[in-house]
């Protein structure tokens, strides 16, 4: 059977009829069942997204700033069985985003193989990548999200941006970027009806909104700043260079609905740190192939001594076995002569 978790409104788990040994838990440390509602969150305690562009404004200590927009996990059995049933870290899951408010797929994540790129795909007749769950050594109940085809990891900022998305080989440059997702059991909550509470207003809205897309971008680029230069390949170097460039983008869109007179501190901040953190990478990758183009001017150089020490070192040997060949031949010589020269002597007398 297909598995799928639908973010943004509803996500919807199909499991299989095997039974594994290990099934997920959610951040209490109980089992997830079917016929549930989950948040599915990152492990620092904020929603995997929002899309600030739409009306998923979601607030890190749990509470949902715009009540109509539930961003929550649906889990249910595919056959509707009537007793709740656990689910299991070994069950193979794909992603897919749906808005309930506007009853719409916004499509799949998707692998290509090629790029190794995770692409949001609207077309619903391409089968999606299937991924696992690995559960973390954080002992906090956090999972990864692994790719079922070739082991990769995805690393996703922006699970509604797929140029933010990527599936990446787990070491120790990428693990601090690894996506590590947990599934907080969702409360029904019960009204107030002594003390309602007020519904923010179209302006408190937007600041509220605006406040967190800058506090995510000033916490963003003030971590890439530092984590980029862990890096030890071109291309990490590269991989991590679109993901700032893509981040920048996306950001740039973000802001484009506020006002303008507003925004444009935050703006000019946006793309003077991006832009720096860009030509950072830029100079490390110059600066390593120009290391590396030393390195290999200094083997070839090492190299043409060693063979010129040896050439010289065989002429030598050469020239010395020429004249030992010469004495040789000289002392046969003279030791000939000597020998005639008795010859001679003995006869006269």
């Amino acid at each position: 059977m297909k598995k799928s978790i639908l973010f943004t409104s509803i996500f919807t788990l199909a499991i299989t009829e095997a039974v594994f040994a290990e099934n997920i838990k959610d951040n209490e440390g109980n089992s997830l069942v079917s016929h549930e509602k989950y948040y599915i969150k990152t492990a620092t305690d904020s929603f995997i997204y929002p899309n600030l562009n739409d009306s998923y404004i979601i607030k890190s200590n749990n509470t949902l700033e715009n009540q109509n927009a539930n961003i929550n996990a649906e889990i249910n059995a595919e056959n509707q069985a009537q007793n709740k049933k656990q689910l299991h870290v070994s069950d193979n899951l794909e992603i897919t985003f749906f808005n309930k408010k506007e009853n719409v797929s916004l499509g799949k994540l998707m692998n290509r193989a090629q790029t190794q790129f995770l692409v949001i795909e609207n077309n619903k007749e391409i089968k999606p990548t299937l991924f696992n769950l690995i559960k973390t050594n954080d002992n906090n109940n956090t999972y990864y999200l692994v790719n079922k085809e070739n082991g990769y990891y995805l690393s996703c900022e922006n699970f509604l941006n797929p140029q933010l998305c990527f599936i990446v080989e787990k070491s120790t440059a990428t693990e601090q970027s690894l996506t590590k997702i947990k599934f907080v059991l969702v409360t029904p909550k019960v009204p107030n009806t002594e003390n309602p509470v007020k519904e923010p207003n179209d302006i408190e809205k937007i600041s509220s909104e605006l406040a967190k897309l800058e506090k995510r971008i000033r916490e963003e680029l003030a971590r890439w700043d530092s984590q980029f230069r862990e890096l030890t390949t071109e291309e990490q170097l590269q991989h991590f260079r679109d993901k700032v460039d893509a981040f920048k983008r996306e950001s740039d869109k973000a802001l484009v609905k506020f006002d303008a007179e507003k925004i444009q501190p935050l703006f000019n901040y946006l793309n003077n740190e991006s832009n720096k953190i860009i030509s950072k990478i830029d100079e490390k990758i110059k600066a390593d192939r120009t290391a590396q183009l030393l390195r290999e001017e200094a083997d070839r150089t090492a190299q043409r001594i060693r063979e010129e020490a040896d050439r010289a070192a065989q002429q030598a040997r050469e020239e010395a076995d020429r004249t030992a060949q010469r004495i040789r031949e000289e002392g046969e010589r003279i030791a000939k002569q000597i020998e005639e020269a008795k010859n001679k002597f003995r006869k006269w007398f």
